[in-house]
């Protein structure tokens, strides 16, 4: 009797170790797939790829919406595109779901931002629609006039960009800032005084830099970083002038040669990441004479074809699946270095081509790619 008691509470003993560590596993990889979204909707929010970012953090929600970190840069998303409604829904939703004082606690602050955010967002648009009254121009307005809109470059690195997106009636600038290509600034507003534009910029609804824009003569625009809680931003002075067309055709002819060095490195060949668990894939290799070859991740069938570069961008030109016919589509190209990988991200742009020809499978392409 004792040694059936003895054998039977070591049955349930096993077969509750047995549990405990399939409990653990799940429970694990649950963790990893929801970081792995989490990352995913970061970089695309980085990028300012809110579309992506957006599905990649409703991911990280469905695999465990206890969690609150989701919920918060989902809210981020919603708020960069002026959706204060949805955000605030979102959170309140995440009150209800988020275990944890310290969750609820991020979920409550971030709630309260996006409020914030919404009433000065609301302010701003009601000064805008107010009409200002007529008055012949200043010297200032004068002075302000001649700024001009479009890309400005950095005298000490090509790869740092200030883009002057809008002047609103000789009151406001509204810019973006890119430091090493990555935004750092997005849609900034200075308002304007002379020739002198003074800013704050915030992120949900933490000030994240302050300072002067500069406007001067020949196109040049002085950037005056005076407080910078921007990742990897000092405070300091930058000089931005507006490339002449001679030097703008430069700077693209440089910035194909580099993208094309780095795609034909090695194998030349990029592989594209399953982080998504896409059902198919496109892979690449590309050549220095200019040819492209491409294949389904089954590797079915093999099409060997051509690319061009313009700048940053590659037009690659695909070959339609019945009549084969080429149908070139162009890509931004992006480059990146993760520890020892290499990796570039393809992002589509529109296109004038018939991309019904191939049967969807253009939107397979655009994503990242590590090099094989």
């Amino acid at each position: 009797m004792k040694r059936k008691f003895l054998t039977g509470a070591l049955t349930l003993l096993v077969v509750a170790l047995a549990v405990a560590g399939a409990l653990l596993f799940w429970q694990s990889r649950k963790l990893d797939d929801y970081t792995a979204q989490l990352s995913l909707g970061d970089k695309y929010l980085e990028e300012l790829d809110y579309e992506n970012a957006e599905i990649a953090y409703k991911k990280a929600i469905e695999i465990d919406e206890k969690r609150a970190s989701a919920y918060v840069n989902l809210s981020v998303v919603y708020v960069k595109q002026n959706r204060f409604a949805e955000a605030r829904e979102l959170l309140a939703e995440a009150e209800e779901k988020v275990s944890g004082e310290q969750a609820l606690q991020a979920v409550q602050e971030q709630l309260s931002r996006v409020e914030q955010q919404e009433e000065r967002y609301q302010q701003e648009t009601q000064a805008e629609s107010t009409p200002a009254p007529t008055s012949s121009p200043t010297p200032e307005d004068q002075e302000s006039s001649r700024i001009k809109t479009g890309v400005y470059v950095s005298q000490d690195n090509p790869e740092d960009t200030l883009t002057i997106e809008e002047v609103r009636e000789n009151q406001a600038v509204v810019f973006t800032v890119f430091w090493h290509r990555r935004a750092a600034m997005s849609q900034a507003e200075a308002g304007l005084s002379g020739n002198t534009g003074t800013f704050s910029y915030y992120e949900q609804g933490a000030k994240m830099a302050a300072g002067t824009l500069e406007f001067q003569e020949n196109d040049t625009i002085v950037l005056n970083l005076e407080q910078s809680a921007l990742p990897n931003v000092e405070p300091g002075s930058t000089t931005y002038v507006m490339p002449t067309p001679e030097e703008e055709a430069a700077q693209k002819a440089a910035q194909a040669e580099e993208i094309r060095q780095w795609l034909t490195q090695g194998s030349g060949q990029w592989y594209k990441d399953d982080v998504l668990e896409e059902p198919e894939a496109v892979n690449f290799q590309f050549q220095e004479d200019g040819t492209a070859v491409y294949w389904p991740k089954q590797k079915e069938y093999v099409n060997t074809t051509s690319y061009t570069l313009d700048g940053e961008q590659i037009t690659i030109t695909f070959l339609a699946l019945d009549t084969l016919e080429p149908v070139p589509l162009t890509y931004q190209v992006s480059c990146f270095t993760a520890g020892e990988n290499y990796r570039i991200r393809l992002d589509f742009v529109s296109t004038e081509a018939d991309v019904s020809q191939l049967y969807g499978f253009a939107e397979l392409v655009p994503g990242w790619y590590t090099l094989a």
